[in-house]
């Protein structure tokens, strides 16, 4: 609920605008994996799963996760993703 009111919906009208005006390609991707920890454990309870959180891919491109979540050690698929998305972000850096 929270990605749709508050992120969602802003990027599809930046989107739109864009195309509206300029002829360059816009990329969207869609983040559905959910690893050991979640940004969605700031936002709400803890003893719940909200899902994939606003700025989870963060934690498989930076080593941001660790200082966060200390206790929450990376999972062999939290390893899989790091090496996935880093390999997806810096082909379309390169590529686009």
């Amino acid at each position: 609920m929270y990605s749709d009111a508050w992120f969602n919906v802003g990027a599809d009208m930046a989107v739109r605008d864009h195309l509206n005006v300029l002829s360059s390609p816009v990329y969207y991707y869609y983040l559905a994996y959910r690893g050991s920890a979640s940004f969605s454990r700031i936002f709400g309870d803890t003893t719940r799963d909200y899902g994939v959180s606003h700025a989870d891919e963060l934690q498989y491109l930076f080593p941001v996760g660790e200082q966060l979540w200390p206790d929450i050690p990376l999972s062999k698929e939290d390893n899989k993703m790091i090496d996935l998305l880093t390999t997806l972000w810096t082909n379309f850096a390169r590529t686009g």
